[in-house]
């Protein structure tokens, strides 16, 4: 994976190496904005798609998935909660809503979104899409 401006979107993005179909060297320089933080763009990312849109994220973990969930820091923002019924609902800051709707899926029936709307309507979606896939 690189970190690059995208001419396209005009924004920084994150590319797949394996998806660059072509390159060409330009005399023109590209200067890395100084308010750019490498830090600050990949501290809220699960994974490597960062489409950019900040979301608060609230998901019940069930147990034994709410053990394996605590045991880690998964984002800096990251706080849990640990219910009386041994699950735990963890909130966090996410960019975009597609590496965590993976990862909550990852998790089965021991997950459950909580919000964001947008991120328990496209749960919603996906699970009916499989269902259909299974049925």
């Amino acid at each position: 994976y690189v970190i690059g401006h995208c001419s396209l979107r005009e924004d920084i993005r994150i590319f797949k190496l394996a998806r660059i179909e072509k390159i060409k060297v330009l005399s023109e320089s590209y200067h890395i904005p100084l308010n750019f933080s490498i830090t600050s763009y990949m501290q809220n990312t699960l994974d490597l798609i960062n489409p950019g849109k900040e979301y608060n994220v609230e998901i019940r973990f069930f147990h034994p998935a709410s053990v394996w969930v605590s045991e880690k820091i998964w984002l800096p923002t990251q706080k849990i909660v640990w219910l009386k019924d041994d699950s735990i609902i963890f909130r966090a800051k996410v960019n975009g809503l597609t590496d965590i709707k993976r990862w909550v899926l990852g998790y089965g029936s021991l997950a459950k979104a909580l919000k964001p709307k947008d991120l328990v309507d496209k749960l919603k979606m996906e699970i009916e899409t499989m269902a259909g896939t299974y049925g």
